[in-house]
């Protein structure tokens, strides 16, 4: 059995990319395996969010039931995302001086190029698209039983088996792949996890914002990333930083089929980052164990110079029964999208 893991301080890319060829199994070449399925997969990574949108509208026209304003233009899903997760997960490894070994970060980062490539055959469970197209690589990832670890691993950073939600739980803990030990369970958190961290303002079409031309049904998507500036990896906790200006504090947004203001909206999604931490944990310690989430927004008044700042930290408390089912129920103090636009009216 090799044991051979390490603490991982730099960017997971620059991390495998030093690792000596005798560290991976048969002491093949797993570092120029990784960059040839990079390579042939950066075309569809750059098609993701166009594949989404065609299979959307083709099905509006072949069947008339979905309304034309389901037809969704996604946020970022491609290259700058993959690049993302794998800067938030090499971020929670380093902040938590967690090792792994070289072979596990191949598993890893082949399972973040993969993990979202499925879209470009539309959103319904992209997750498990992904396998189409590792069908086509047979020259890049020779290893069928490898192949379905990686795909496993990927699989499970959203989505559902049979109406369960808990599908990390599926994965059996730890694997023996040609006498290295592969953790699925730890690996396929950690993908999970960064995926939730990886929502920043770079996946949003700031442009197509600005001039009014994203879909209705998609608008949520784009200004919820649009307005979080900073996701700060710490030890222990993670650290959101949003803003956005006073006219999106009176406007309502639009996400799929629903109205809702941009505040609330980043109330929900917070709220789902924390559920993420609490179940992603589950499967991350002892390794890693993040405690808390702390965000703070901050919102620009009409003069363009003061702020309006909400804060809150959630954190896990009290007797699991009393969960939270809004952000009210952890800080009372906040107010809604709707009462704080009755504050900014009040104060134009």
């Amino acid at each position: 059995m090799k044991e051979e893991n390490i603490i991982v301080d730099k960017n997971l890319e620059s991390f495998l990319a030093e690792q000596d060829i005798c560290s991976f199994p048969h002491s093949e070449d797993y570092k120029s395996r990784y960059q040839s399925i990079k390579d042939v997969l950066e075309e569809y990574h750059k098609n993701t969010v166009t594949g989404a949108l065609l299979v959307d509208i083709e099905r509006f026209l072949k069947t008339r039931k979905s309304k034309a304003s389901y037809v969704t233009y996604l946020n970022n899903h491609g290259l700058e995302h993959v690049n993302a997760v794998i800067r938030k997960a090499s971020d929670i490894l380093i902040t938590s001086k967690c090792a792994i070994s070289p072979y596990e970060c191949y598993i890893l980062l082949c399972a973040i190029q993969f993990h979202d490539v499925g879209i470009i055959f539309g959103r319904d469970d992209h997750e498990i698209k992904c396998k189409e197209i590792m069908k086509d690589l047979p020259k890049e990832m020779p290893d069928g039983f490898e192949n379905n670890i990686i795909f496993k691993i990927a699989s499970v950073h959203s989505g559902n088996y049979k109406k369960d939600k808990d599908i990390i739980q599926r994965l059996k803990p730890d694997r023996m792949i040609h006498e290295h030990k592969v953790r699925k369970r730890f690996l396929a958190a950690l993908l999970r996890f960064a995926d939730e961290l990886a929502d920043d303002s770079t996946r949003a079409d700031s442009f197509m914002l600005k001039l009014g031309k994203i879909p209705p049904a998609s608008e949520a998507f784009h200004y919820y990333s649009k307005s979080l500036h900073s996701v700060l990896v710490e030890k222990d906790s993670i650290n959101l930083h949003y803003y956005f200006e006073h006219p999106l504090v009176l406007k309502q947004i639009t996400r799929l089929n629903k109205k809702c203001y941009l505040l609330d909206e980043i109330y929900d999604r917070t709220l789902k980052m924390h559920r993420e931490r609490i179940y992603c944990m589950r499967f991350m310690r002892p390794y890693i164990n993040i405690e808390k989430i702390s965000t703070e927004i901050s919102i620009l008044k009409v003069d363009g110079f003061d702020e309006h700042k909400i804060s809150y930290t959630m954190q896990e408390e009290g007797y699991p029964s009393h969960a939270a089912k809004k952000i009210a129920d952890i800080e009372p103090k906040v107010e809604s999208g709707e009462e704080l636009k009755a504050i900014f009216e009040e104060e134009s």
